[in-house]
């Protein structure tokens, strides 16, 4: 049996960080980026680097949906921990919004039914 669709793979991912995080810290960064967007398909980059601001992280997902930053204030350790809660966030808005948007949808494409 052959697929309808295809997708591309979840691990369509580009995770980088900035060079003066210490490659362990950065080798989590990568595997909590993984562990979060596992079920997201398309091609996904993140970018993780240090702000102009003193002390704050920048943070840019770059997807199929567009692209979403963040910044926080944080040191290097914290930064996988952070990055899974702040991707988390979004994709769990992300999904809501979007079942919102199909049940109005559904809720119109019923109501013009006979």
């Amino acid at each position: 049996m052959y697929p309808v669709l295809l997708f591309r793979s979840s691990t369509d991912f580009h995770v980088s960080v900035s060079h003066d995080v210490p490659s362990e810290i950065a080798r989590e960064v990568g595997v909590e980026v993984r562990r979060v967007l596992h079920h997201i398909t398309g091609v996904w980059s993140v970018t993780v680097e240090r702000s102009p601001d003193r002390g704050r992280w920048r943070v840019e997902l770059r997807g199929p949906t567009g692209r979403h930053s963040w910044t926080f204030l944080g040191g290097c350790e914290t930064l996988p921990a952070v990055i899974g809660q702040k991707l988390c966030a979004f994709i769990r808005v992300a999904s809501v919004q979007h079942q919102t948007r199909a049940r109005a949808t559904a809720s119109q494409v019923l109501a013009l039914t006979p």
